[in-house]
């Protein structure tokens, strides 16, 4: 039988802002390093559950066979922020069972995939998706590329992982598109 437990990823103060000190989660997260500063806001796809992040950790595109059957696409794209980066503004979040790597947590009204808490890591995985703003962030990396699709061809210059094992993102680009116009005119559009 599936429980069910509602949760929320970090409890708004009455002013809405999160009071984990920058330091302390900056030290938490891998060893700190290379977490970047942004205010994004995205949601579920009914718009029950509205979130806020206030700092990126990493960003990177998947081929593993979980996130193909979570996504229902070849390769996912997210972004890795630190749990206290993130503010539930609206809605509530449902986990789903636990899993080895972290648990799932969804909307309760639309039953839809918000994101994946890292456990232990104090980190969450949010698809890119999910974001208002999508361009403002891009991935660094390839990971899980011994399970791509065979048909899947990658075509850029970002460092590739085999599994699910990365290096530290202080080594790679920062993922935050300054001007995503910018990023679209040198790139063509072409985030894949």
């Amino acid at each position: 039988m599936l429980q069910m437990v509602v949760l929320t990823l970090v409890a708004p103060s009455p002013t809405g802002r999160d009071l984990t000190s920058k330091s302390a989660r900056k030290a938490s997260i891998l060893g700190g390093g290379n977490v970047v500063s942004v205010l994004l806001q995205g949601g579920c796809p009914c718009d029950a559950v509205r979130f806020q992040i206030t700092e990126v950790f990493d960003t990177g595109y998947c081929r593993c066979n979980r996130c193909r059957e979570q996504t229902g696409a070849p390769v996912s794209a997210f972004v890795v922020v630190p749990r206290a980066a993130v503010t539930l503004l609206t809605g509530e979040l449902v986990a789903e069972p636990w899993e080895r790597l972290g648990q799932g947590m969804i909307c309760e009204s639309c039953r839809g995939k918000v994101c994946f808490d890292m456990g232990d890591r104090n980190l969450v995985s949010i698809g890119i998706g999910r974001l208002d703003e999508p361009a403002r962030v891009r991935p660094t990396f390839h990971q899980c590329v011994s399970s791509k699709l065979p048909w899947l061809e990658i075509d850029d210059s970002l460092p590739r992982f085999g599994e699910n094992t990365i290096s530290h993102p202080k080594e790679r680009e920062s993922p935050i598109v300054a001007d995503p116009g910018s990023f679209e005119q040198a790139t063509g559009g072409n985030l894949v």
